[in-house]
């Protein structure tokens, strides 16, 4: 077998090819650890069901059946391969057709002439943070992995 020697130009184009690597590498890891957060789905209504509210997430077969599902104060969207149906109202509800994964409230009552029911997907890689901020209403939060609500309080794992 006959040894090959590269030349200096040819070490040299390789050195480049695996610094831009690198850097393609770094970058996209950088932006991977960031914190995100992305809208999934909103709605506006004019008045909200009688209090106390929870919202209710469900999961469907299909996007299409959690759409056909939705009422007025429920939101339909596909999250992770799967369909959901995340719906304001009273305690204990249910949607033919839906299995129940979580109900969380009550909700802190508010009073407006307007509602925007959000739905939002945060996250980034293990250790990332949000910065501080707040909200014209409540904050609700359904999560999976490992949470931290502050430097103070203790990690949880949420599945």
């Amino acid at each position: 077998m006959k040894r090959r020697s590269l030349s200096v130009r040819q070490i040299s184009v390789l050195m480049f090819s695996l610094s831009a690597f690198g850097l393609m590498t770094s970058a996209t890891l950088s932006e991977e650890s960031k914190f995100f957060v992305k809208p999934v789905v909103e709605k506006k209504v004019a008045e909200l069901p009688p209090a106390p509210l929870y919202w209710r997430l469900e999961n469907f077969p299909t996007l299409k059946q959690a759409k056909d599902a939705e009422g007025p104060t429920s939101l339909a969207a596909e999250v992770g391969d799967n369909a959901w149906l995340f719906t304001l109202g009273l305690k204990g509800g249910s949607t033919a057709g839906g299995t129940k994964v979580v109900e969380i409230g009550p909700l802190p009552p508010i009073s407006a002439s307007e509602y925007l029911l959000r739905v939002n997907r945060a996250g980034g890689a293990p250790g990332t943070k949000s910065s501080v901020h707040t909200h014209p209403g409540s904050e609700v939060f359904s999560c999976a992995g490992r949470q931290a609500r502050s430097e103070n309080a203790p990690r949880r794992d949420l599945y």
